[in-house]
Formats: structure tokens, sequence, C-alpha cells
């Protein structure tokens, strides 16, 4: 899919270029590495192209990132990316991660939102830093990051109006979800409709082991945990992401190929049809597949063998979908469709191999991570206000 990113490029670049590992940057450069691995283009500023997401990517003949030609398009996403950073810098506590950055979306009714003017105050507050020499009170900083949040809204609901005359879509930074969910729905192409399956259920499997953790520990994604797990240091960032990148050639390929197919279909029942094969394909495999990694693969040549004796697919369905059709799609009859997507089902495999985020980041990042227990308490939050008020599991460093 053509896919406009809204991900905050400095942080970005702060994570590849030997800067400050906090836990808002840290879950930017997550989303970075999903989209770089997963989807076949993405669109964004010229400037942030250049500047932030090309570093250590120069020859890579598949590099994913394209320049935004709507001029009024690529200054909306760069000023989209610029205010969701600002939400960190402004919060309560400045450079953290807080859940009181969002309060405009959370706390401020219609009335109260319609009376925040961006210019004045910015125009007022900027005098008392430049004329009058005057340090921020906490009123002052409160303001600029409503004013900043007012802006951000108008940026999106701009933005959406020129995405709808394109063919493009639209992927949100974990970061600004809040904001465009309250104006517009999440949109979730194929590929992440997956992974974000997948990652449901390595999240909860890991939360059973970090939830006892003190002082508590961060949760990395799948992709990212498997990127960082490669990496002896922070410089073979770019490389690893090449190759991992690389790996899901194929299954990008295949959701091309679904999509496409998706698209050609003229009656409902087909699309459904396609759709359900979606959905099958992974869902169901993927809640079967929890607390069955030891073992998983020794049980499926005897699924495959059992299920063809009796004349019975049900049985196969059963199972891992996914595994099974890894390990014996090809003594299967052509119309067993579950052989598409199969290779999702890796990411899962190997992120559960990974151990002990914590090390982990201190051992490609060093002294730079600087996350604290009260960013990673409001990661939990913002999740759990994503899960109650917009009914989305996130699956975030968290």
């Amino acid at each position: 899919m053509n896919t406009i990113s809204l991900i905050s490029d400095l942080n970005v670049q702060f994570v590849m270029s030997h800067g400050r590992v906090s836990l808002a940057n840290l879950v930017d450069f997550s989303n970075f590495v999903d989209l770089f691995v997963l989807e076949d283009s993405i669109y964004s500023d010229e400037v942030a192209i250049e500047v932030c997401f090309s570093e250590g990517f120069q020859n890579y003949i598949d590099f994913p990132f394209r320049p935004i030609e709507n001029k009024n398009l690529s200054k909306l996403v760069s000023d989209i990316s610029n205010q969701t950073r600002l939400l960190y810098d402004l919060s309560p506590i400045n450079y953290t991660f807080s859940i009181k950055s969002y309060d405009y979306w959370l706390s401020l009714n219609s009335t109260e939102k319609e009376k925040i003017n961006p210019d004045e105050i910015h125009k007022l507050i900027s005098e008392k830093i430049l004329i009058h020499k005057e340090k921020l009170s906490p009123k002052d900083s409160r303001n600029w990051l409503l004013s900043t949040s007012k802006e951000m809204e108008d940026s999106l609901i701009n933005l959406l109006e020129e995405v709808g005359r394109t063919d493009l879509s639209i992927m949100p930074s974990t970061r600004n979800l809040i904001p465009l969910l309250d104006s517009f729905y999440q949109i979730e192409s194929p590929i992440f409709k997956l992974y974000n399956e997948i990652t449901e259920r390595h999240k909860e499997m890991a939360k059973k082991v970090l939830e006892f953790q003190r002082p508590r520990a961060i949760y990395i994604p799948p992709l990212l945990s498997i990127l960082l797990n490669r990496c002896e240091n922070r410089n073979e960032i770019p490389q690893r992401l090449m190759e991992l990148r690389d790996e899901f050639t194929d299954l990008r390929q295949e959701m091309y190929y679904w999509q496409t197919e998706m698209n050609q279909k003229h009656y409902f029942k087909d699309q459904l049809e396609l759709r359900e094969e979606l959905d099958n394909s992974l869902t169901k495999s993927a809640k079967k597949y929890d607390e069955r990694r030891i073992g998983f693969y020794k049980n499926v040549s005897g699924a495959i063998l059992d299920a063809i004796e009796e004349g019975n697919l049900k049985k196969i369905i059963t199972k891992p979908v996914i595994a099974v059709a890894k390990e014996g799609i090809d003594l299967l009859p052509d119309k067993f469709k579950t052989k598409r997507f199969t290779g999702i089902v890796d990411i899962f495999n190997e992120a559960l191999h990974v151990q002990d985020y914590t090390n982990l980041l201190n051992k490609i990042f060093k002294e730079s991570v600087d996350i604290s227990q009260y960013e990673i308490s409001n990661s939990l939050k913002y999740v759990n206000v994503l899960k109650n008020k917009f009914n989305i599991n996130l699956n975030m460093p968290a």
C-alpha cells in the first residue's frame, strides 16, 4: 500500500544518530521500524526523508520512503510531525511522555476548546520569554501545550481533506493516534492487521513476566525487539533493518496480491470471502498459537498426515494454521487458501527468544537511554485510554 507517515521524524533521527533515547523517541522509532519492514511505499515530507529517515540507507535499492509531491499535503505532514514532537517537549514535565499532554482531547469540552487562540497565546508567551526574559509559569506551559494541540487538530482535519483526494492512506504515529481518532478513525492496512494480531499475542505473553519485574521494565514490540536483538551496537541498526525488510519481501508481495485481488472483485460476497481469508489466516491461528512455542512445530507433521488420512481439512484448521502452511502446504489441495501470509508468524517466534528488554536497550544505546518510571506508567495509561475510549489494543513500547 501507499502510506503517508505521520511519525515525528526528528525523534527517529535521535535514535538513529546517537541522540537521547527517551520513551517518546523509542515509540516513534518503533513505528518507523514497523513501516520500514512491512509497507511497500511510505510517503513523507522531502526534508524529513533527506535529513532523518535516510540515515544509513543511502545505497539501499529498496528504500521505501518517497517524497510527497503535493506541496500542501507535504507541509501538513511536516506540521503534524513537529506538533507531535511538541506534545512531548511541552508536556507538564517537559521532555517526558505524559498522558496530560493529551488533555485537549481527553479533558476539554468544545466550549473550552473554542476559547483557545494559538496566535494570541504564542504572541504573549514569546514576549515573556524574549522581551521580559521571564521563565514560563506552569499556566503558560499548559496554555502553549493546548494551543499546539489545537493547531494539530486543525492540521489533521486539513490533512484528511487533502488525503481524501488521493489514493494514499494514513499511518499515524502512536503518539498522535488520539488526536487522529478524535477526528477520524484508525486506518489499518492488511499487513498491519496481521502484524497487530501477532503483536497482541506477544504482548500478552510478555506481560506475564514484565508485570512482576521491579523496577518495571519497558515492553518492546516484536519487530523492534528483533531488530535490536540482532545488533551488537547502535551503528548496526541501518544494516540490520535493511536485512529485516528484505526478509519480508515475499510477505509484502502476498499482501499486494491480496489487495489487488480484493480491488478487482465486483461482488460483495467475493470481497467478503477474501476478507474472511485474511482474518482466518492469522487471527484464529494466532490465538491458538498462545502458550505453544515449545514443541510447536513437532506436532505439525502429525496434524497434516492425520487430516489427509481422514480426508478432513477442517482438522488442520484446529491446529495453528500458519505453522501447518509453512511445514506442509505442498501436501494440501490448492483450495486450502491459508497458505498465504505465512511469513508473519516468524516475527512472533523470533520475538519470543528475545530476553530482558532493559539490558537490550542498554546494550545498544548505553548511556543514551533515558526512560523514567513516570513515563512507563503514563504510557500504560495511554494504552488504556485507547482501549477504553476507542476500543483499540495498542502495541507500543510501554
